[in-house]
């Protein structure tokens, strides 16, 4: 293979920290995999490196690539052992995620963490309902204490009728806290910074840390905002009419420029001047025309609003008011650091209890392992530390954009400063959610020199060659981003990093296309607004109809719905208009995360009825229990049992209407329960359904006190009728599958500390109510020719030849970021301060600032998110919005985007190049042909209104003949028993179509059949040894108590022929051989020619064996029961005739089993009380 510069310079390079920052599509994994490959390669052993990844798909990912790289390397090197040894080696390398690392290295020091040798790491659901415990029992026993920190919180966080809110807060700031190395102690510094802060504030606001934030802040507004006014004096020198307002502007310009000279003097000198600012002199439009003077004014007004913002923002109070806003955060912040130091020793305790340690644990455990602390309270590396770090020669880690400061500082402290080995992008650092600080990767890469700086231990490579994308998508992606970053803040993470097209030469290039949906911005119909998203959707059906099985990819083979992903910025409660959409035009797909599991109306039912089997005065899950399917109460039913039971619970009037079938006198009840409704259901009906459906809730209630909650489940799928018959629902395929999948949630529940079912309720509700994370079925299976639909989060390390990033107009998330606590690495503890004399809450400037940061970084991922969505596209890109049909004419600031196509726009207005190009789509997009990559009008063509593209796949689904036609009617699997029994390959087929017995004709008919199934059952369960003591009738009598058999089976036993069996010489063989084997299933692959089918197709054959049995001498002897009813004259030879061919089978499935043939092949008839062996032959 040949390697670029920097990607050779990433694989040579020794003895020195690097940082390779490697685009999207760089081979980075390539690149690693070859990296060790090497050091392998020169003696090192795959032992000596520790390889640290995000996910174990990725794990697995290198594993297997570094498996498949030293296998070619064995190829060309068969006499190197190293290699073989490596080879084996591999499987327990330390290659894993960063939490099987930790939890490796603490079970093999557990006693000196004082933890239990079985723990476990726990669900995270569980976690979160241990933590929400534990919170509520501390929030009681401080109201019980009265402790005055924790009543500051509540006076300052609390809600009005419960303190949820305050629960949620700070459940939220300790998950978020424990990103931190030694969180408890570094929230009690950042409170002693506070304090020193507050004092410092009286020197000058803008010498703390804080204040030096907002007057860089201050400046850059105040800067645009001179910009902005700088560009309307430009316009008034152009515009003779306008001459009258150059004095106002002016003026205005100037009161700028001081406020830009006053905050480079101080605080104070800013305040003082936003505080006795005049009134600014208004404009003249008279004279001007209607256009220009809209212009003059609305970028006047826009100017002073912006003034006005920034005053309220952060020059709004005298330096005294700031100081006391950063005590009394500092108090609240003592106040958190005391409640949360609390919170933690009880949660920690409750999860040791319980042997359990959430993700966050193995990290902190980790570090507490790997370092001590002196006499002077400093922390020094341990003597595991040293130990690994001397036992690794390497550290490898990949995603490193996504490290928290946590685990940053576990790798510091395992490595050398000249053996870490850190990869990653901060252009795809998309996950904030899970506590992710890309700017810990920003500083190493700021700090870090290029790699031709040989002098230091530390370096920085950049892979920028992207061998992934077309040039098109390329060169659009670069557009963009240099569009959208120049000059201003968001430059800091993609200058420099520009991606080269490194691909080899394609045949074909295509443009990327945006797409846009346009509407007139003046309407505000909603229906409007949907029918124009519904075109969007459209749009991608009709072009993905065109491109399957019509256009080629690069390899030349045709385009497959499996090479086409759909990319959302979120895709729960976006994709139903496109997935409908898809599915119109007869395009399978998948969507990857749709509606909550929860949502489903199965579900909902399933958890009603667990809900009211748990708790039936649960008036709300009894009653759409009744109402559903399973009981079929009408709302006129419900009203009629309740009416009349006003003053008590629904179970409890259903309780009553059920005991009117057991009074005296029931007739004069029975006509309380009668409306004047005809339509209403007879008053003893009710009672009836009230009594079975008492009677079936108690049934329930009684078998879930004693049932583990997976099997109470199922039984109430099996007894209800639920599961059987979903299929009958809308969608019912996939309604079973969800209710599988509910099922299966229930057996993962079992593996928690939690048992019972109020406790399942209890998690299911957690998940339901406060993270939501659990996604119904899949619409198709995981691997198949269907469009993916996606968010871009699960896109993330994929690619595709076709990808559609949708939904682009999809505005971001809420600009009100926080809330009214926060949390910054840089800034600390943060938060709005409740006014009790205004019984108001005020925001402070650090709150403000720190939601600015917040918001600053919410727009950085945004822009991220889209860099991922763009570089997942291998050969072809769409981009798809609803925009104003004016968007041509809007002014766009990219750090004021409201969406991706805010940006995008911006950069197709400016831009014109043949990279791109910009589709408006049309009104009737659904009526139009699809041809040679332009949608055309199709009456252009020609004036018949028949679909001739439809009408041709119809023509060519008629004449279709199907390739495998001689296989009609050939099965792909039969039992033995199905098999022909006189040679006639098709009777198989014939034996299916033979009608059964109407049960209406009574039951005599399949009593032989019973009765011989009742003596299998037997025959399979029967204690050999207990029937030697005591007979057959008490052994059958065991079987009936242990519910072995049934009541009705038990009478249907041939005790008789039984008793006969068991004196039998072949029972003696029984009994004294080697081993004995029964009812032993099997599946045999056989050719399709045993039943009439073509030479090279196979079926699948299975049984039941009833018993074989190791014989004395190592041979096997087969044994199969039999209950047909026989003459006593040529009985034998007719058993013979009938069950020869199924019992060579049984013999053939014997051998494979034991890898022996079978000796002797015995039928043993019932009816004839005797054992007949047939005589076995090699073929079949």
């Amino acid at each position: 293979m040949t390697w670029t510069e920097s990607q050779r310079n990433a694989i040579e390079a020794k003895n020195k920290t690097l940082l390779v920052s490697a685009g999207a599509g760089s081979g980075k994994t390539t690149v690693l995999t070859r990296r060790l490959t090497e050091r392998i390669l020169t003696g090192d052993s795959v032992e000596d490196f520790l390889v640290v990844t995000f996910t174990r798909a990725a794990a697995g990912d290198l594993k297997e690539k570094l498996y498949n790289s030293l296998t070619v390397a064995i190829t060309d090197m068969p006499q190197n052992r190293h290699l073989f040894n490596q080879l084996f080696l591999l499987s327990g390398a330390k290659i894993s995620t960063i939490h099987s690392f930790c939890f490796d290295i603490i079970k093999k020091n557990f006693s000196v963490l004082g933890l239990s040798p079985k723990m476990r790491i726990a669900d995270d659901t569980e976690v979160k309902i241990i933590a929400r415990t534990c919170m509520e029992e501390l929030v009681d026993t401080l109201y019980e204490q009265d402790d005055e920190y924790f009543i500051l919180l509540v006076d300052n966080f609390g809600g009005e009728k419960s303190d949820d809110e305050l629960i949620e807060k700070l459940l939220s700031l300790y998950d978020r806290l424990r990103a931190f190395h030694n969180y408890n102690e570094w929230l009690e510094e950042q409170n002693i910074q506070l304090y020193a802060q507050a004092e410092l504030v009286k020197t000058g606001f803008f010498n703390t840390v804080i204040g030096d934030k907002i007057k860089e802040k201050v400046f850059f507004w105040l800067e645009e905002t001179k910009a902005a006014t700088e560009e309307l004096m430009l316009f008034l020198s152009h515009n003779a009419e306008s001459e009258a307002n150059i004095l106002p502007v002016e003026v205005l310009y100037n009161h700028i420029e001081l406020l830009i000279n006053s905050a480079e003097i101080s605080y104070k000198s800013l305040y003082t001047e936003f505080l006795n600012a005049g009134r600014l002199p208004p404009l003249k439009t008279k004279g001007m025309s209607e256009e220009d003077a809209d212009y003059l004014k609305n970028e006047k007004s826009r100017i002073t609003k912006e003034l006005t913002r920034i005053k309220k923002a952060f020059c709004s109070l005298s330096e005294q008011q700031i100081s006391e806003d950063y005590q009394n955060t500092a108090r609240i912040g003592t106040a958190l650091n005391n409640v949360l130091k609390q919170f933690d020793s009880l949660y920690s305790e409750a999860k040791k209890k319980r042997a359990i340690l959430d993700y966050a644990d193995l990290e902190h455990f980790l570090a507490k392992l790997l370092e001590e602390k002196d006499e002077n309270e400093v922390y020094y590396p341990s003597e595991l530390c040293e130990r690994l770090k001397k036992n690794i020669k390497e550290i490898y880690i990949d995603e490193y954009q996504d490290v928290n400061p946590l685990q940053d500082h576990i790798f510091t402290l395992l490595s050398r400063s000249n053996n870490r080995f850190m990869v990653g992008d901060i252009k795809q650092s998309i996950y904030r959610f899970r506590n992710a600080y890309p700017d810990i990767f920003v500083n190493y890469k700021e700090s870090f020199p290029d790699f031709n700086n040989n002098e230091s231990a530390y370096a920085r490579i950049f892979l920028k060659e992207n061998f992934r994308c077309g040039k098109p998508i390329i060169d659009f992606v670069n557009s963009i981003f240099a569009e959208v970053t120049s000059g201003n803040r968001f430059n800091k993470e993609y200058e420099g990093e520009e991606l080269v097209y490194a691909k080899k030469s394609e045949s074909v290039i295509y443009p990327v296309m945006v797409a846009l949906s346009t509407y007139d911005e003046t309407y505000k119909d909603k229906e409007i607004k949907q029918n124009v998203k519904e075109k969007e959707a459209d749009f991608i059906a009709v072009e993905i109809k065109r491109l399957v099985g019509h256009q080629k990819k690069e390899d030349g083979s045709y385009i497959k719905y499996s090479d086409i992903a759909l990319l959302f910025s979120a895709v729960r409660g976006r994709s139903h208009i496109f997935e409908q959409s898809l599915r119109r035009k007869g395009i399978p797909c998948m969507t990857e995360q749709d509606e909550s599991l929860f949502s489903l109306p199965e579900i909902m039912l399933t958890i009603s009825a667990l809900k009211t089997v748990d708790n039936p005065t649960d008036d709300i899950s009894l009653c759409a229990l009744m109402r559903s399917p399973i009981y079929n109460f009408t709302v006129n039913e419900l009203y009629i049992i309740r009416s009349k039971n006003f003053g008590l619970s629904t179970y409890d009037s259903v309780v009553a209407a059920s005991c009117l079938g057991t009074l005296k006198r029931t007739r004069l009840k029975i006509g309380e329960y009668l409306i004047k409704d005809k339509r209403a259901s007879e008053p003893k009906f009710i009672i009836k359904k009230c009594c079975n459906f008492l009677s079936e809730l108690n049934f329930y209630r009684t078998k879930a006190q004693g049932m583990l909650c997976y099997k109470f489940l199922w039984l109430f799928y099996m007894r209800s009728g639920l599961l059987s018959s979903a299929s009958s629902f809308e969608n019912g395929e996939k309604c079973r599958e969800n209710l599988l999948l509910l099922y299966q949630y229930t057996r993962n529940f079992e593996k928690t500390g939690f048992k019972g079912l109020s406790s399942f309720i209890l998690y299911i509700s957690e998940i339901a109510e406060r993270s939501g994370d659990l996604s119904n079925a899949k619409s198709c299976e995981p691997e198949g020719d269907f469009v993916r639909i996606m968010s871009i989060h699960k896109s993330k390390g994929l690619e595709f030849p076709v990808c559609f990033v949708v939904d682009a107009a999809r505005q971001f998330g809420s600009r009100d970021a926080g809330g009214d606590l926060m949390l910054s690495r840089e800034l600390g503890i943060s938060c709005r301060l409740k006014d009790a004399e205004k019984l108001t809450k005020k925001d402070t400037y650090l709150r403000r600032i720190s939601a600015v940061a917040d918001i600053d970084a919410s727009m950085n991922e945004e822009l991220r998110k889209l860099y991922v969505a763009l570089t997942r596209a291998k050969e072809r890109l769409y981009i798809t919005a609803c925009v104003p049909a004016d968007y041509n004419e809007k002014r766009y600031n990219p750090l004021a985007a409201k969406s991706f196509s805010d940006w995008i726009l911006q950069t197709v207005t400016n831009c014109e190049k043949d990279f791109y190009n910009v589709y408006i789509i049309p009104d009737d997009i659904n009526n139009m042909y699809v041809k040679t990559g332009l949608i055309t009008d199709k009456n252009d063509f020609s004036q018949d209104k028949t679909d001739s593209l439809l009408l041709e796949k119809v023509k060519s689904n008629i004449d279709f003949i199907y390739p495998h036609s001689d296989l009609f009617g050939i099965p792909a699997k039969l039992s033995v028993s199905e098999l022909s029994l006189n040679g006639d390959k098709k009777s198989h087929i014939n034996q299916k179509m033979i009608l059964c017995r109407p049960q209406f004709l009574g039951k005599s008919a399949d009593s032989g059949a019973k009765k011989g199934t009742a003596n299998h059952i037997f025959m399979q369960f029967a204690d050999f040894g207990f029937i030697d003591k005591y007979g057959v009738t008490e052994e059958a009598k065991r079987l009936l108590n242990t519910k072995m058999i049934t009541e009705e089976q038990f009478d249907l036993l041939s005790y008789r022929h039984l008793e006969a069996f068991f004196t039998s010489d072949l029972y003696k063989e029984f009994t004294s051989a080697i081993y004995l084997y029964r009812e032993k299933r099997f599946s045999l692959s056989e050719s399709a020619e045993i039943v009439g089918g073509p030479k090279g197709e196979n079926i699948l054959i299975q049984g039941v064996i009833d018993c074989f049995f190791e014989n004395v001498d190592g041979s096997y002897t087969l044994v199969d029961y039999k209950t047909d009813f026989l003459p006593t004259e040529g009985g034998e030879q007719i058993l013979v005739e009938r069950h020869e061919k199924q019992l060579k089978y049984y013999c053939k499935a014997v051998s494979a089993m034991t890898g022996k043939k079978v000796a002797r092949a015995v039928l043993y008839s019932f009816s004839l009380d005797k054992s007949i062996e047939v005589k076995i032959n090699d073929k079949i």
